[in-house]
Order: C-alpha cells, then sequence, then structure tokens
C-alpha cells in the first residue's frame, strides 16, 4: 500500500486487490465527480471504478492513477473491442481512442479556481 506523504491518502495498493479500498474509491470518485465518458454527466458516485490499464491482462495497479468512474453503459463500451483508453498520471487526463481512430478527452475540473500564493511577490518579504 503506498500512501501520500502529506496527507496519509491512500493512493495505490499495487497488484495486491483488484477492489480498491474505500478511501481509494472516495478520492477517485471526488476527482472525478461524473462518469469520465466525454459526453456522460452522470454523478460519479453512481458509477463504477474501472481500472484504465486493465488489472488482470496488462498488470494495471489498483493506484489513484489508474482508477476512474464510468457509468455501467460506458464501462461496457470501454471493453469492447478497438477502443483504447490511456490516463495521464499528472493531470488525470483520459485519451480515448474508438475503434474508427477518433480521439476524445476527458479531463477532471478542479474542485477550486488556482490561487495565486501570497508570497510570490519578489519584492515583499515574508511576515516572519
Amino acid at each position: 500500500m503506498i500512501t501520500d506523504p502529506e496527507d496519509g491518502q491512500i493512493i495505490s495498493v499495487g497488484r495486491r486487490s483488484y477492489r480498491p479500498p474505500a478511501a481509494l474509491a472516495r478520492l477517485a470518485y471526488a476527482r472525478d465527480r461524473e462518469c469520465r465518458s466525454p459526453i456522460c454527466h452522470r454523478p460519479a458516485q453512481v458509477c463504477e471504478l474501472d481500472h484504465v490499464e486493465e488489472w488482470d491482462a496488462d498488470d494495471g495497479e489498483t493506484s489513484y492513477d489508474n482508477l476512474a468512474s464510468f457509468c455501467a453503459k460506458d464501462h461496457h463500451i470501454k471493453d469492447l473491442p478497438g477502443w483504447s483508453y490511456t490516463m495521464d498520471n499528472d493531470t488525470g487526463e483520459i485519451t480515448i481512442t474508438t475503434p474508427t481512430d477518433h480521439h476524445y478527452t476527458s479531463k477532471p475540473e478542479p474542485l477550486h479556481e488556482p490561487r495565486e500564493n501570497p508570497l510570490s511577490d519578489a519584492d515583499e518579504s515574508p511576515p516572519f
């Protein structure tokens, strides 16, 4: 089991477990908030968590950067021949390639707008 050193969140259980522990599932659902198909808006909590890189055949891990929320319909489509899904480990962006070689992307929305660092102004010293 691997945890984030800053907040202790579980980020991977490797290949030891197919099913993600509850804390890892909550983290993925919070990131996704809805089905990761670019045209579906079902809430993530009613979706199925799926391994983007298949767990059994492709050595995919049960980890934050390999799990994504898909409704039952889109999960079924993902598993059809000719469909390919890849996930960027840093951004969480999923690229979907169809059997006709069309590409679609799905990127989770940020939880909040980026905030400015109050200490980024080079002219001011920190107040301590």
